[in-house]
């Protein structure tokens, strides 16, 4: 008598009726035989091009596959792609994201630039450029001071 093994359902892939199935953009699954995918985490993202490399790939879409936005950009979880906090807007490559952050354990804090970032109210002007009335980032010129 042969032994059947029956097949598994790879990191990176669920189960489904039908056989295994690869993880789409935005979803990654972490256990083997999964039956569903999970978002990515906020601030991070899986991309189209991602989910096609992962093709026949065994450990393809696991939670570290989902990539941190970049300077600039957000993300909800779950997305194919991060939003630039520049768009719709006049001088793109002026935004940035920003956090506040402790500086050692005294008092002071400034404003530092980072990825990942989950919501749009991370989005501000990078340095060497401020907000002007309109909401526009703008570069600073001679004799301003900016941050």
């Amino acid at each position: 008598s042969v032994l059947m093994t029956p097949c598994v359902c790879s990191l990176g892939w669920y189960r489904t009726s039908a056989g295994c199935v690869r993880c789409p953009a935005g979803k990654y699954s972490n256990m083997l035989e999964s039956v569903v995918c999970h978002p990515c985490p906020p601030g991070t993202y899986r991309g189209i091009r991602d989910a096609e490399d992962d093709e026949g790939g065994g450990d393809a879409a696991r939670q570290d596959d989902c990539r941190l936005c970049s300077l600039g950009s957000t993300d909800l979880p779950g997305q194919s792609s991060c939003s630039s906090c520049g768009a719709m807007k006049r001088r793109p490559e002026l935004w940035t994201t920003m956090k506040l952050s402790m500086l050692g354990t005294g008092q002071l804090s400034q404003w530092v630039r980072f990825l990942g970032a989950t919501n749009r109210t991370a989005c501000g002007c990078a340095p060497g450029a401020f907000s002007d009335a309109a909401g526009e980032c703008v570069p600073c010129s001679e004799g301003i001071d900016c941050p």
